[in-house]
């Protein structure tokens, strides 16, 4: 009986350590042109399936020109990623797919100079000292997502490191112009150019519709 003993105990540790090395979810970091920020992630078929939840955020200044008007302001980068990944060899190159939720956007100051002039789909705007320009660009909030990119499959424990590159389709992007004019007597055809910049710039972003993913991370599984 002394003899079975340690067998049995043996038993029980190795069952302990297996149960242990074995959990089911992730946890890790993400950064790239989504932005950066935490994911979580989940085992659906060791090998085969993978799910993962990731926040992607940040705000950073960016300048444009739109008809002619420089604009400085802030890019923010806020999304949500809920992505299914597939790994066809059973290795670490997957296929991925899913919906981000994004809540980007853009939103600048211009810069216009006293009597300059600025033409956009025929409305011609001619700036007045202290005229001031503001301009803001949204986009969808649901963007379909679908890639291809390397993480481990399996549900083993310890770090490993993953890499995602993809497209979101954006969808059509809607951008708002204010011209605000010191004149009252030059309001009118200020807002008649807004309104043109503004479709003219909707119709340029309309190429952007399917926005590049790189993202880079670390994740550790339990």
């Amino acid at each position: 009986m002394k003899s079975v003993r340690p067998l049995i105990y043996a038993a029980i540790l190795a069952g302990t350590a297996s149960t242990a090395s074995a959990s089911d979810h992730d946890i890790g970091l993400n950064v790239g042109s989504l932005g950066i920020g935490p994911q979580i992630g989940w085992t659906l078929s060791p090998g085969n399936f993978h799910g993962r939840l990731s926040l992607g955020l940040i705000d950073y200044p960016e300048s444009a020109v739109a008809e002619g008007i420089e604009y400085d302001g802030d890019l923010e980068l806020k999304n949500i990623a809920l992505l299914g990944d597939y790994y066809p060899f059973g290795g670490i190159f997957r296929i991925s797919a899913g919906v981000i939720v994004n809540d980007n956007a853009f939103s600048a100051t211009g810069k216009v100079d006293a009597g300059d002039e600025y033409t956009a789909g025929g409305e011609t705007y001619t700036a007045g000292a202290g005229d001031t320009a503001t301009g803001e660009i949204t986009f969808d909030s649901l963007a379909p997502y679908i890639g291809i990119g390397f993480g481990r499959a399996s549900s083993s424990k310890g770090l490993s490191f993953t890499a995602d590159l993809g497209v979101m389709s954006l969808g059509g992007a809607s951008a708002s112009i204010d011209i605000a004019s010191r004149d009252p007597a030059l309001q009118a055809e200020a807002s008649r150019y807004a309104t043109s910049a503004e479709s003219a710039l909707e119709d340029e972003l309309d190429a952007l519709a399917l926005y590049p993913v790189i993202q880079v991370g670390a994740l550790y599984r339990f």
